[in-house]
């Protein structure tokens, strides 16, 4: 068993600075098609400027999120959308020859009880725009060639299939 140590941290691995803009600019132009960018968002555009990936998910405005059981910690950029301010870019080291993976953290994950009908149905409302923009946002990802889960599993599938 691999100790904490031996794990991937979040830092730069076969992606680099330009992929990061990239999913940050693809993210943004799905995420406020109905609005105009927030002045909050727009300051955390301005990044620490270093040429190197690690340097930039080290510092704020990005976030760290521990390790929890068997994740590794990942490194979250919190851009919202034009209904919900939480909404974050995250980057996760992950072993295959990208080094990292690309995902969209709708960071809605809440549950509200039964005898509140009306912040229940909200609360549907607002997950379920929140997975379509999810959704939009991995798939542009996918076409830009970035490193997601979805690309992860394609290159998977198909080196299986020449072995």
């Amino acid at each position: 068993m691999e100790s904490s140590e031996d794990r991937p941290k979040c830092s730069a691995g076969a992606i680099g600075v330009g992929d990061l803009r990239l999913a940050v600019a693809i993210f943004l132009r799905l995420a406020y098609a109905e609005s105009e960018l927030p002045e909050a968002i727009r300051r955390r555009l301005n990044w620490f400027d270093s040429p190197r990936l690690d340097e930039i998910l080290a510092r704020s405005p990005f976030e760290r999120t521990p390790r929890r059981d068997d994740r590794p910690e990942s490194c979250a950029l919190r851009l919202g959308n034009s209904h919900y301010a939480h909404m974050k870019l995250v980057v996760t080291p992950w072993e295959w020859r990208r080094g990292k993976l690309l995902s969209v953290d709708s960071h809605d994950q809440l549950h509200i009880s039964a005898d509140k009908p009306e912040e229940k149905r909200a609360l549907e409302l607002l997950q379920a725009h929140n997975a379509r923009i999810k959704d939009e946002i991995e798939s542009a990802w996918d076409d830009a060639g970035l490193p997601t889960h979805a690309n992860f599993l394609l290159e998977f599938l198909a080196q299986r299939r020449t072995r």
